[in-house]
């Protein structure tokens, strides 16, 4: 019989095999962003001015805080342009690494687009834009307890009839996620999943394919789990969500 506090100890052992410091951070920023196209053109959605730097250098510089070190940027629409800004303006101690989509492959088909360039196991997926601030030592050793495909944060839904509405068992295994109908007693996708690459053959590759539309609601309960944070999530994907962001920027800290 194991006891308690050995039990604990190997969990958190296992925990630190996916510590940031270890783990790949695979970055969504490829969206045209054509619900901004009016406020900002010519641009990708991740690189949105905010305050004296971009949207994605926030995210990064977050992440970053929490000691992730290594970035996959899956890059499409005027993905160029991601990679002259951190040419122009590296981030130290961080390694970024470009890949590129020729045509539009969704969100699951950029992540299947990346899986040659993610060297850990376990990698972190991120929409590039938004944010919500996680305990990431605490949401590693939720999904290192069961080890399923994939475990995405969640949290309360806010005041907005977008995004992804997860219900979530008893148990923590998602009973159901689906994408622009939420339901008040429902969870919100937070935007942030930890996945093993063991998920990735369920991805067609070369195709347009959604983590959001395809991909999770394919996904069994105990394949599929919801850790809960009490963090808000902004997002920039309306000129009006932008704006509010831009506002509240300064108060956030990592």
């Amino acid at each position: 019989m194991v006891s308690g506090s050995k039990r604990e100890g190997r969990i958190t052992a296992a925990a630190r095999e996916v510590s940031p410091e270890r783990v790949d951070c695979a970055i969504l920023c490829g969206g045209r962003g054509r619900r901004l196209a009016s406020v900002l053109q010519e641009v990708p959605k991740a690189l949105a001015p905010v305050g004296k730097t971009v949207f994605l250098e926030f995210l990064l510089r977050s992440f970053m805080a929490n000691g992730f070190r290594r970035f996959v940027l899956c890059c499409g629409f005027l993905g160029n342009l991601i990679e002259q800004y951190f040419a122009k303006n590296p981030l130290s101690k961080a390694e970024l690494v470009f890949s590129r989509e020729e045509k539009p492959l969704g969100t699951a088909g950029a992540v299947k687009c990346a899986e040659p360039l993610l060297r850990s196991e376990s990698f972190l997926v991120a929409n590039g834009d938004s944010f919500c601030r996680i305990d990431y030592e605490e949401f590693f050793l939720f999904h290192q307890r069961v080890k399923p495909l994939v475990s995405i944060a969640v949290t309360r839904p806010p005041a907005r009839s977008d995004g992804g509405s997860v219900r979530v068992r008893k148990d923590g295994g998602v009973a159901a996620f689906t994408e622009r109908k939420p339901h008040p007693s429902n969870y919100f996708y937070a935007g942030v999943g930890l996945f093993e690459k063991r998920a990735l053959t369920n991805i067609p590759a070369y195709r347009n394919f959604s983590l959001e539309y395809d991909f999770f609601p394919m996904l069994k309960a105990m394949e599929l789990r919801a850790y809960r944070t009490r963090g808000r999530v902004y997002d920039i994907g309306i000129p009006e969500r932008l704006e509010e962001f831009r506002r509240v920027y300064p108060k956030l800290h990592f």
